[in-house]
């Protein structure tokens, strides 16, 4: 990922155990990287944390791609969603 945001992500993602070289935009998350609903959940849950941002389920749903997600995540931060504890301390 070419931004400071996608990076983060994939970062958050490695944590969880996935290889950052399959970690690429295109990436499906359901087929390309076998992410379940549960698994996806955690992930949000580990995003949410680590940006101190909030998902809701809608936009959870909608998520197909890393793309898809890194993109959500960019969005919300440039939104000024408060920023709590998690975002300062590092």
């Amino acid at each position: 990922m070419d931004t400071d945001t996608g990076r983060a992500v994939v970062s958050v993602m490695c944590k969880a155990g996935f290889e950052e070289s399959e970690l690429l935009e295109g990436a499906r998350l359901s087929k390309d990287l076998d992410i379940d609903s549960t698994e996806l959940v955690e992930i949000v849950v580990a995003l949410e944390e680590h940006f101190d941002i909030a998902i809701d389920a809608d936009a959870e749903s909608a998520f197909r791609t890393m793309g898809d997600l890194v993109d959500h995540v960019t969005r919300l931060r440039s939104r000024g969603e408060p920023v709590g504890a998690a975002a300062t301390e590092g």
